[in-house]
């Protein structure tokens, strides 16, 4: 049986392998790049939307007076919803 130590000896290992692999994969990008990447981050969360810009709402489809009420009042309605989904697989890097 192992003891506590031993436990500890082994955990320790398998993190500095981990760290190894990311410290390995740091320096092969160039700092110049890391920060151009971050410069392009920061500028991008400046564009970044959260809140409607144009008055919209949902249409009902068994009541047309609410729909017709809505586009007096200068609604749109909406029609599309669109998304994106930007997502990495954390165990195969070939996987996007």
């Amino acid at each position: 049986m192992e003891t506590s130590e031993e436990l500890k000896s082994q955990s320790s290992a398998k993190s500095s392998k981990k760290q190894s692999k990311f410290n390995k994969l740091q320096e092969q990008v160039d700092e110049a790049v890391r920060e151009k990447w971050k410069q392009e981050q920061a500028e991008l969360k400046k564009k970044l939307v959260e809140e409607d810009l144009f008055d919209w709402y949902l249409p009902d489809l068994k009541d047309p007076e609410y729909n017709k009420q809505q586009e007096a009042e200068g609604k749109t309605k909406l029609e599309f919803i669109g998304a994106v989904d930007i997502s990495y697989s954390k165990t195969d890097s070939q996987k996007a």
